[in-house]
């Protein structure tokens, strides 16, 4: 039963961690849109930027992507340890239930 109750425990730490990888993936998106966003205006009206601006904007906009895909591979990675878990819990309750059995039967 003790391999339970740290497997339960685990996987509250795998919850915590993918919530928080969310969270950064929310930020991130917000960090592209933001930034996308700018250079959709930067584009609108090309001459009142510089050159530079426009291919800043395009190059911030870009990172801001990197960004966000990074993010979004981190909440798969966090999420890909749940069904593992998941699976860690059932077969622990199983054998933990053969266990009983056992014991119940040697009474």
């Amino acid at each position: 039963m003790e391999e339970s109750l740290n497997e339960v425990a685990k996987l509250r730490i795998r919850m915590q961690n993918l919530a928080k990888a969310e969270e950064a993936l929310t930020i991130g998106v917000e960090a592209f849109l933001t930034r996308w966003e700018k250079l959709c205006l930067v584009l609108k009206e090309p001459s009142k930027a510089s050159r530079e601006a426009i291919l800043g904007s395009r190059a911030d906009a870009y990172e801001a992507l990197r960004e966000a895909l990074e993010s979004q591979s981190k909440v798969e990675h966090e999420r890909s340890h749940l069904p593992e878990s998941l699976g860690s819990l059932l077969l622990d309750l199983e054998n933990s239930f053969k266990r009983y059995l056992v014991n119940e039967k040697a009474s």
